[in-house]
């Protein structure tokens, strides 16, 4: 939701709010371009905005595709056979993209991963003893906007030039890395008034392992028990806590040994949770491996970038979405390193990954297959009908993480809430408690309340065909309406 937001922001040429330190904007410009080429309806956008996706995994699978054929094309003699590679990596590729990193996301993860497979196959040919210019700008073009689409990409790129090694052709990459990069790092820096080339990451440590300092621009607190939270701003946006990255003006990171090796602990966990999940591949690495117990590191350079985006997540927050592209170059990448004398052995190891493989794709597609209505659209399109004007202030009771995207079709925002473990100390109140946390709420111009739950009082009302609950405060003709307070 938050990259629609910003993408509308473009749209509308509503640069000042479009330029999101927090956001990478890759996703978002595709998203523009999408909706300004089509304009598409509310209720047929996240049609559209399905079908990029579905280009974008293409896109994604292809890349996939030239960085095989850029391994597969230097094999050893005694390596693995081509056919046992391709089917290795294809099982891979589709594991990896439609478990790990699937398209229904609507995340630019897959932009991530397509953009850094090519780039892992372009880091083979930089490797070539002579290696065109053109080849070289493009290793260095690929991971500028790999950088776009991520923010940790900027680091990792480092890691790709170190892999290149020392070379008159790695300095041509960064070179034309760096002219991508830096306008982009420049307009940033600009926009949020201090040197930085996202700040992603920096919010991210501060959300997951430590912090410290004072908000200069806190979100309000309304109520203490509950906690009520409001925090409307000029920037018209579904949602500000998620847009706006002055919130956390005055707050910086701050290492602490006990809560970062806690992290790191809990991240491992989750790395061998994610391993747990691709057995067959650790098995049949391991039946081919102590067939014959030697290796090849001709090409063990391509390890340096994906484990140092291993590292970077462990130091933060680790998701499958995040991490499946280092897992596919990895696997990868150890496959064909494996040394084979027995065929049987490699005709063993084909079958169990691509029936490994395709069980476990089919099992997660069936399982997300079910229908289920709109409810997001339909969410938006009872608001609309109960009255409620383009641009109107709501609350939202019973927050949580799924997400608001039927407040982005409605074109409401998000001024004010109480997240959901709060919602048990809110029906508990007093019918004069509540009444006055309503009366605070109309009072900063919010014109309705939406509950994500049943609520347990009257003057609620059902919105057709969703799953959620509506409380009108103010008409909508209320001058705190019109006015945008």
């Amino acid at each position: 939701m938050n990259y629609l937001d910003v993408a509308v922001r473009y749209v509308r040429h509503d640069w000042s709010a479009a330029i999101n330190s927090y956001w990478s904007p890759l996703y978002s410009w595709l998203l523009a371009s999408t909706m300004a080429i089509f304009r598409p309806t509310p209720r047929m956008e996240s049609t559209v905005l399905h079908a990029l996706n579905f280009l974008i995994f293409l896109g994604a699978l292809a890349c996939g595709e030239f960085f095989l054929r850029q391994l597969i094309r230097e094999l050893r003699e005694d390596s693995m056979p081509e056919w046992a590679l391709w089917c290795i990596g294809y099982s891979l590729l589709l594991f990896v993209s439609l478990s790990l990193n699937p398209p229904s996301l609507d995340t630019p993860d897959l932009c991530t991963s397509g953009l850094f497979y090519l780039a892992a196959g372009l880091l083979i040919r930089m490797r070539a003893a002579r290696t065109p210019s053109a080849v070289c700008a493009t290793f260095g073009c690929i991971l500028a906007f790999a950088y776009f689409s991520k923010t940790v990409m900027f680091l990792v790129a480092f890691a790709f030039f170190v892999a290149a090694g020392v070379r008159r052709q790695t300095l041509v990459a960064v070179a034309c890395f760096l002219a991508i990069a830096l306008p982009w790092i420049v307009i940033l820096s600009h926009s949020v008034g201090h040197l930085t080339y996202g700040d992603a990451g920096t919010i991210n440590y501060m959300k997951y392992v430590s912090s410290s300092g004072t908000p200069l621009h806190p979100v309000r607190l309304m109520s203490s028990e509950p906690k009520v939270w409001e925090f409307a701003t000029s920037i018209q946006v579904t949602y500000p806590p998620w847009y706006v990255t002055s919130w956390v003006d005055g707050i910086h990171p701050h290492l602490e040994l006990k809560k970062q090796a806690a992290v790191l602990i809990s991240n491992a966990h989750d790395y061998l949770r994610l391993l747990s999940g691709q057995k067959v591949f650790m098995l049949v690495f391991l039946l081919v491996f102590l067939a014959w117990p030697s290796m090849s590191t001709n090409h063990w350079y391509l390890l340096i970038p994906p484990l140092s985006g291993f590292g970077l997540y462990a130091l933060v927050h680790v998701e499958p979405r995040l991490v499946g592209a280092f897992f596919f170059i990895s696997w990868m990448v150890l496959f064909t390193s494996l040394r084979v004398r027995l065929r049987w052995v490699v005709v063993l190891a084909a079958i169990a990954i691509i029936g490994g493989t395709v069980t476990k794709v089919v099992m997660a597609q069936l399982g997300s297959m079910k229908h289920s209505e709109n409810v997001q659209w339909y969410t938006a399109e009872g608001l609309l009908r109960a009255g409620l004007p383009t641009g109107s202030y709501v609350a939202v009771f019973g927050h949580g993480d799924e997400g608001d995207y039927w407040a982005h079709l409605a074109g409401l925002r998000i001024v004010a809430d109480i997240e959901r473990e709060q919602m048990p100390a809110y029906w508990s109140l007093p019918n004069a408690a509540r009444a006055e946390i309503e009366a605070r709420l109309e009072q900063r111009g919010v014109q309705a309340i939406i509950s994500t739950g049943k609520p347990r009082e009257d003057g609620w009302q059902t919105i057709p065909r969703s799953t959620y609950y509506l409380r009108l405060l103010l008409p909508s003709d209320s001058p705190n309406v019109k006015d945008g307070r």
